[in-house]
């Protein structure tokens, strides 16, 4: 294989980063990929390990999750007619939550009081003052 120049990617770059992005639906292994691809597993770490293969690797699995939207909705559609309550409130949290109309929040109250005057500060360290 021909070296390339610093921020290229080749076919079978590509072609690993497209086995990766699907590797839950076909169950393929890295070393399968590998093997399929005609190169070596740690080639498959080696690549993991440049930006440009990892942003090109998001961007496929952006597509592919953009993709299965149109799935995932229909899905959620039908869990809101579902017989059982708890999956109705569940699939209303999700909706909710993708609309952004639901957030989780977590209130702090934190107060902080120091009572600790210079002299007590000075007496711990063990210094003496003059």
């Amino acid at each position: 294989m021909a070296r390339l120049r610093k921020h290229e990617l080749d076919a079978t770059h590509k072609k690993v980063a497209q086995e990766l992005v699907l590797k839950h639906v076909t169950g393929k292994t890295e070393q399968m990929i590998a093997e399929e691809c005609g190169i070596d597993r740690t080639t498959i770490w080696r690549l993991k390990q440049k930006k440009e293969f990892n942003d090109y690797l998001q961007k496929l699995s952006d597509e592919f999750i953009r993709a299965s939207l149109p799935n995932a909705m229909a899905k959620l559609s039908m869990l809101l007619d579902s017989n059982n309550e708890k999956t109705q409130l569940k699939a209303i949290e999700l909706l909710l939550k993708n609309q952004g109309r639901l957030k989780d929040v977590v209130e702090q109250e934190i107060e902080v009081k120091s009572e600790v005057s210079v002299d007590d500060i000075i007496a711990e360290f063990g210094l003496k003052v003059d």
